[in-house]
């Protein structure tokens, strides 16, 4: 009697501890990554705007290297609006400024316009403050007129000249659809094949300052 009673106790399991389930950090990491991707997605028209419209060193990082891989090229599609269907063409304005601190101190502006991504005209306007030495103003309004006179025997070219009592002004519109360039000697005058970022590498290499408008 006494060995089965001894039996009976060795026969009990012995309890040496417990294990506590831990508590798995998972959900909650799955919550950060759902608002994280909400909030892009809820945010990524800003930032596609702001990547298009801002002038720094990251949005032309995007322009140069990035922007090419999200956006389809359209540049060699043509358009075809079926017969009740017209389409407007898409018209973009890149414009480059210098002030220059010559005898002229002269402010010049170059708006290359774009239309349906092919550039198709350039408008050029030469300022020039007036000073005290006539010698010198006759000097810019002979330029001015020579130019001016070169445009104007350019094909559907226009040219005016302005004269106030402070300043001369220059203004040239070129229509490079008809306009024959090589007649004209001015290395800012690009091409209808020519790209925007063609122009901006090389009118910001000389100085000028460029932007969309």
């Amino acid at each position: 009697m006494k060995d089965n009673n001894q039996n009976n106790n060795n026969s009990q399991p012995i309890v040496l501890g417990e294990l506590k389930k831990e508590k798995s950090s998972k959900p909650f990491l799955a919550i950060i990554i759902f608002a994280l991707l909400l909030g892009t997605c809820f945010g990524l028209p800003y930032i596609k705007e702001y990547l298009n419209t801002e002038n720094n060193s990251v949005t032309d990082f995007y322009r140069k290297y990035i922007r090419k891989y999200f956006e389809k090229d359209t540049t060699n599609i043509p358009n075809t609006p079926s017969d009740n269907q017209t389409t407007e063409p898409v018209i973009n304005k890149y414009t480059c400024t210098i002030e220059t601190t010559t005898t002229y101190n002269e402010k010049i502006e170059y708006t290359y316009i774009f239309t349906d991504n092919k550039l198709t005209s350039i408008n050029e306007v030469k300022t020039s403050s007036k000073t005290t030495d006539e010698t010198i103003n006759t000097q810019i309004k002979t330029t001015y007129q020579n130019l001016s006179d070169q445009i104007k025997n350019l094909t559907n070219c226009t040219s005016t000249l302005n004269e106030t009592d402070t300043s001369i002004e220059l203004t040239n519109i070129l229509d490079l659809n008809n306009a024959d360039l090589s007649l004209v000697n001015n290395e800012n005058y690009f091409n209808n094949q020519t790209d925007a970022e063609t122009i901006k590498l090389n009118l910001t290499n000389k100085g000028y300052t460029c932007s969309w408008i």
